[in-house]
């Protein structure tokens, strides 16, 4: 803020990134009557959930909607600090290949879709195949309508969480392998190093562009299972556990 920027926030339809109050402006993607978060809940977790996407928020066209806002938004004047987080390709699997839409989940039931589709590999390829071009549209109209060059850091939070006839190693593998591609004008090739891990991005980043002086994190990686979230364990980017972190 101190260089000129707003913080421009999209909603989410995760709840750790749905809206944040520190955003300089909140892109709602639309949704039922209800959108303030307490009604929201109140909606969701109530027989007004049996009025479906009319009360609530339907997922896929909140996603739909998050793409055409983010590309929107090259020519809007002045620095922005954008943060979109879409849940595809993650479950449940929304859209086939070409971009329809496969049925209609809203927040209160999303969850049961999730408990039946995250083994559907062909859904998840699908999914994928969509999400990719959609974000590839995104970015090119991003730069291509953007005055100044654009940072843009295109980022997963983990890889896929197929099990099905995989061992605790490979699986961990599998899902340590997290999409990290990023658009720096100016920067030096070695400022992202082919083996960094998630944890050093935007301290990078800030280090170069601003002048940060962030110091780097080393480059680890740990594992946690469903049940036990905080009880971390430390893996080799192969997924072969190293030690138990404590609690």
């Amino acid at each position: 803020r101190a260089r000129g920027y707003r913080y421009v926030h999209l909603q989410s339809t995760w709840g750790g990134t749905g809206s944040n109050p520190y955003a300089d402006e909140f892109l709602p993607c639309g949704g039922g009557v209800f959108r303030d978060d307490y009604l929201l809940a109140i909606a969701e977790a109530s027989w007004l959930r049996a009025l479906g996407t009319s009360a609530s928020m339907d997922l896929a066209q909140c996603h739909l909607h998050n793409f055409a806002t983010l590309a929107g938004l090259a020519p809007v004047p002045g620095p922005k600090f954008v943060l979109a987080h879409f849940l595809p390709p993650h479950h449940p699997y929304l859209f086939d290949r070409e971009g329809n839409v496969l049925r209609n989940a809203t927040l209160s039931n999303q969850f049961e879709f999730q408990k039946q589709l995250w083994e559907k590999r062909e859904g998840y390829i699908d999914q994928l195949m969509f999400v990719n071009s959609r974000i590839e549209q995104v970015i090119d109209r991003l730069i291509a309508g953007s005055a100044t060059p654009p940072i843009i850091l295109l980022q997963s939070d983990h890889g896929p969480n197929l099990r099905r006839g995989l061992k605790a190693t490979e699986h961990f593998r599998v899902r340590l392998t997290n999409l990290n591609a990023v658009l720096l004008p100016g920067a030096p090739p070695e400022l992202m190093p082919a083996d960094a891990t998630p944890v050093n991005l935007f301290r990078r980043v800030f280090n170069h562009y601003f002048d940060a002086g962030l110091p780097l994190r080393p480059d680890r990686h740990f594992v946690s299972q469903f049940g036990q979230p905080y009880r971390f364990i430390e893996v080799d980017e192969n997924g072969a556990r190293l030690e138990a972190a404590a609690d």
